[in-house]
Order: C-alpha cells, then structure tokens, then sequence
C-alpha cells in the first residue's frame, strides 16, 4: 500500500504493509510500527534504520548541483528550498564550505518547494541590488515557478543559470531546458515494492537499505559565469 506522509491515517490497518513517500516526522515512526510491522520508506534522507528503505541522498545529489556551478565559475549561488535541516539544503552550504565560497544567508530562500513559491521567491531575488549568478533549486517544481518569474519580469542583461533536482518530464520541456539531477524514481519503487514483499515474506529481519545514485542531466539552464 502507497501512502503519502500528509495524507496517511491509521484507520488503515488491514494492508501488509506500507509504503512512505518523504520524509517522516520522528514522531510520527512509532505510531506506524504499532500498526505495521512491515514498512519500507522512499527517501532522499536516510533514516537510523527504523525501517527499510531505499534512498537516493538528497546531500549527494545536492553536492553534485553545486559542484557543476561552481565548475562553472559560479561563486554567488542563491537557493530555494527546505531549509529544516534538509539533506540537499546540507548539500548547498556543505559545497560552499569545501569551495571556500562565504555561507551568504541573504542568497537562501526558505520555501515548500513549490512551483508557485518558486515563482514568488525570484521575484523577491530580482528586487535585490546585488544579485546571484546562479540559483539552485531543491526541485524541478520550484526551478519551472523561478522560470515562469523570469519569462514575466525581464530584467535587462540579467541571465541566471538554473538547476535543480529531480529531473521531472516537464525538465525537458522548458525554455530554456532545465539542467537538473536525476533521482531514479522508476527504479526506487521497484525496489522498494521488492523489499515490502521481502520483508511480508519474512525473507529479511534486520533493517536494509538500498541506496542508488543520483545522475547530472546537463541541457541548457547554466552557462559559465563570466563576473
């Protein structure tokens, strides 16, 4: 059974198992295993082995995004997206430390990833005086909203790169096409419906997890920073 964490109610208890999509509140762990012995989480932050799962690491797949802005001469990289401790926000600022690039609060812009709030928090980056080369979004989601605010509001000579995470169908129907991280969502169900069936099956005790790697998509949204 597939259930989003917002959405899950306990009233649900005559499945196998469950399936959770995201990040699950702590609190929220225990009550599951009252109910379900068998659990399996998709995620891009790893858990402490309270249940299977199988991730993609959001800090990798962020480190990956900055390192090819950064390779690209980008120093002042703006970034919206969850900020509450959240492994591709971990990501972000790691990046800039390792590069030697100044932790600038004024570049990150907490939202809910959102296309909506993608759009609105570029309006606000384009009011600023000094603005970022490059803007690194936690999702394709928010990346489309940056899109639809510059496509709005032009403003003269200003061009940021953009990139993202996730790699979405409509990444690839943009303008320009987005650059983004592949999180290789097909093959993360697969194994997770794997692992359920495992796990009813009594075939695994302990906790498991499977991790796979996330991918670069190189298109059109970056391009080297000349300033």
């Amino acid at each position: 059974m597939l259930k989003e964490k917002s959405s899950f109610s306990v009233t649900d208890t005559h499945a196998d198992g469950i399936i959770l999509l995201g990040k699950c509140p702590a609190e929220l762990i225990s009550t599951l295993q009252n109910h379900y012995h068998n659990i399996v989480g998709i995620d891009r932050n790893p858990t402490n082995f309270d249940y299977d799962e199988v991730i993609c690491n959001g800090t990798t797949a962020a480190v990956t995004a900055m390192n090819y802005l950064i390779s690209l001469g980008h120093k002042k990289i703006a970034y919206i997206g969850d900020c509450s401790y959240e492994a591709r926000y971990i990501g972000y600022y790691q990046s800039l430390i390792s590069h030697n690039l100044p932790l600038d609060y004024s570049n990150i812009y907490p939202t809910s990833q959102t296309r909506e709030e993608g759009m609105k928090t570029m309006e606000l980056i384009l009011q600023r005086e000094e603005l970022p080369s490059a803007i690194f979004c936690a999702n394709d989601s928010t990346a489309l909203g940056v899109f639809d605010c510059l496509q709005r509001h032009r403003k003269k000579g200003y061009i940021p790169s953009v990139i993202s995470i996730d790699n979405i169908l409509e990444s690839e129907q943009t303008k320009p096409m987005l650059t983004t991280i592949d999180i290789p969502k097909k093959e993360m169900a697969h194994h997770a419906v794997n692992l359920l069936l495992d796990r009813i099956h009594n075939q695994h005790s302990n906790a498991v997890r499977i991790e796979l790697p996330c991918r670069l998509i190189v298109r059109e949204s970056c391009s080297y920073c000349g300033r």
